[in-house]
């Protein structure tokens, strides 16, 4: 009910959460029901049943996927999204329940004779009151932005690696080439065209430290919270035990908030960390820029380098060829940079105890660590 409410409200842009976080949240609700379980509170065919729908929507996301159709643009906490993978758990749940209270009774009869005994609420599973069990949006969704960082921002470290590297090969394998150095694009002093790529390598080295820097303080998390961070409606060890539950599943070593109602309040982690992202776009801006034109020519520009052909370079000048993938790259950047400025005003503009922005702020995070990994 509250999806269909939320389609219908938000008919926006389109453009729907990304897979990251729909399954940042779904381990979130497994680790919760895990501690859920573990504590008694709540039922135990509930709680499994639970824990097992999530698994079959992680195994089987492309079969699942168009069942959340929430626009990014929608209720600033991400109330609308947090209730859409609530309502599609539960649904699911609903089926593995009934098939383990099945199991339990040898004959129809003997079922329906229990299902006479039980009040009726407690043959559901309800989205707010089992799936949402112990939690609020305004702690799950900043937990589940900085875990979808998190995770894939191993791959963009793995990619600004390899991309140092080969950098850093190319100053070794350009040593003993002479070139102009240039200040304000006029003649300089003398350099080897090693060095620059040499240069070009530390750039990357840094940005790479920013980046792992950053991302440490994605480690700590909302989750426990509840609606303020104070952990209201409970029980104790909850906050704990999730998160205990939550890096077991995904191998990670997250740690719950140190202060809950800091870390609902305030996502200043999270710019920091788009701000590593913004870095690292400005430094891969400049070396296409400065490719771009050691490359320009051949017969009336710098002609220094040579640039590899990937594709035609004009429809009407045959033989012309066109340093695609530095533009590629500077359209990669400058679509970072507006997502910062983005991301950097909807964190500002937090107002006392919540962020009220956080879909568009976890859209455009997730957006540009997946752009610069790719570029």
């Amino acid at each position: 009910m509250h999806t269909i409410r939320s389609v219908e409200n938000f008919r926006i842009s389109g453009i729907v959460m990304s897979e990251e976080m729909l399954k940042s949240i779904i381990y979130l609700k497994i680790s919760c029901a895990k501690a859920n379980l573990e504590l008694k509170a709540i039922d135990k065919r509930k709680g499994e049943a639970i824990i097992r729908a999530s698994e079959e929507i992680l195994k089987n996301f492309e079969k699942y996927k168009s069942q959340f159709p929430i626009d990014i643009f929608q209720a600033g906490s991400g109330t609308s999204l947090n209730m859409n993978v609530n309502e599609v758990i539960a649904n699911l749940a609903v089926e593995i329940f009934t098939s383990l209270r099945s199991e339990m009774f040898k004959s129809f009869a003997d079922l329906n004779m229990e299902n006479k005994k039980e009040n009726f609420g407690k043959k559901i599973i309800h989205p707010n009151d089992d799936v949402n069990k112990g939690q609020s949006t305004n702690d799950v969704m900043p937990s589940a932005i900085k875990i979808s960082a998190y995770l894939l921002s191993e791959n963009l470290i793995r990619a600004m690696k390899n991309l140092e590297k080969a950098l850093s090969d190319k100053g070794d394998e350009f040593k003993d080439i002479l070139k102009s150095g240039r200040t304000h694009l006029q003649d300089a002093v003398p350099m080897t065209l090693g060095q620059e790529f040499q240069a070009y390598g530390r750039a990357i080295e840094k940005d790479i430290e920013r980046v792992n820097f950053a991302k440490k303080f994605l480690e700590e998390l909302a989750i426990g919270g509840n609606a303020i961070g104070t952990g209201i409606n409970t029980p104790p060890k909850f906050r704990d035990l999730t998160v205990e539950y939550l890096n077991l599943y995904l191998s990670k070593k997250f740690i719950p908030a140190k202060n809950g109602i800091e870390e609902v309040q305030f996502l200043t982690d999270i710019a920091n960390f788009s701000s590593a992202l913004k870095m690292v776009a400005i430094d891969l801006n400049k070396i296409s820029n400065d490719l771009r034109l050691l490359n320009s020519g051949p017969y009336a520009g710098f002609n220094e380098i040579f640039l590899p052909a990937v594709e035609p370079g004009s429809s009407i000048m045959p033989g012309k060829i066109n340093p695609s993938i530095c533009e590629a790259i500077n359209q990669v950047c400058f679509k970072v940079f507006g997502n910062d400025l983005t991301i950097t005003n909807c964190c500002a503009a937090g107002q006392l105890e919540l962020n009220t922005h956080m879909p568009v702020i976890a859209y455009s995070l997730i957006e540009s660590i997946k752009i610069l990994t790719n570029g």
